[in-house]
Parts: C-alpha cells; structure tokens; sequence
C-alpha cells in the first residue's frame, strides 16, 4: 500500500439545525447530494497520538477505507493517507502509514485500539477558489452540524469563511473543535 501526502489549509464553522437548512436550501443542496462515511478512530491506551496533536482514523466511505494520520500545524494540517482492503487496521509490515508511526512516534502497531466512531453525511462543491463541505455527524445521541472551507492560504480561507459568516449571519462564532475531539467530549460526558 502507497501512501500519499498533502498539506490541508480549513476552515470550519458549527451551525444550528436552523442555519445548517438555510445554508443547503441558499446553496440548493439535495438529500442525494450527501454521501454517507464513518470515520473509526485509533490511538493508544495512553493517547500517545493525540499527545502530538494528531489524529489516525480509518474513514470508510461507499466501497473504499483510507487510513489517515492528520498532524495539526499553526496554519493548517499534515495528512498522510494510505488506501486500505478493509475498515481494520493493518499490520505495520503492509503499512507505509504505520511504518512511519513506529519509526518517528516509537508506536507499534499492536498498541493501536479503536476508540470508536461518528458517521457524517458530508455534501461538498468547488466554491470561491476552494471547496466547501456541508457535514451532519451523528455520534452517541449527537447531531452536529458544521460547514467547512478548505483552500489555498489561512488568509484564503478566513476571508470566504468570514464573508459566508456575515451574509448568513451565523450565531456561533469561535473556531469549533475537530470532530474527534467534540465526539470525546461528549463520551466523557456519558
């Protein structure tokens, strides 16, 4: 299995069940434009990953599973991402991904548990120069609704997402937690 790289730069942004409506009616999105995926998180008993804010998720979606290890910077997120047969984590001999875990992180593949997982109906167009993604997760009794922007520049991405901010008036207005991050708040919460 290769794996291949890439720099994400984003933006992201809750919004209400109300706001969320009004944003997929103003942009005409359908229910036939929403794909389903699962995203399954892994780390160590002892959150040796997270320690170095990064993410390692399998996210299944129609008939393909990616492997992604996604290592936050100041302006955006490393990905490495390596297609995978099955939604179950290799071993570290047939995985590139992992390979490079053990060898940078000294984290074996053995000591990898699956944390658990969300589902997320994610529609997503070219917009401004960029991407925009509409996503509604369900996790442990939770909807959450988000709308992210993905481009060029930090600055890129904060000037269309403050524009998209302003004309929709949107309530919520603080930079939101990674998804992962929200679903283990409310897991600590059960």
């Amino acid at each position: 299995m290769t794996a291949h790289e890439e720099f994400e730069i984003e933006a992201k942004q809750l919004l209400t069940t109300g706001e969320f409506t009004k944003l997929c009616n103003h942009f005409q999105l359908k229910k036939e434009d929403f794909q389903s995926q699962h995203n399954h998180y892994f780390d160590t008993g002892s959150f040796q990953i997270k320690e170095r804010n990064a993410v390692l998720r399998i996210r299944e979606k129609s008939s393909s599973c990616v492997l992604t290890l996604k290592i936050k910077e100041q302006d955006g997120s490393y990905e490495r991402h390596e297609t995978l047969r099955s939604r179950e984590l290799p071993q570290s001999s047939h995985s590139e991904l992992l390979t490079w875990i053990i060898d940078h992180w000294s984290i074996e593949s053995n000591e990898l548990i699956h944390l658990g997982s969300l589902e997320t109906n994610r529609a997503s167009f070219e917009y401004e120069n960029g991407t925009l993604f509409f996503d509604h997760s369900r996790y442990l009794g939770v909807d959450d609704y988000e709308l992210e922007f993905e481009g060029r520049s930090k600055q890129h991405v904060d000037t269309v997402m403050n524009a998209i901010k302003s004309s929709f008036n949107l309530s919520i207005t603080e930079e939101p937690d990674p998804k992962v991050k929200r679903f283990f708040k409310r897991k600590e919460k059960l």
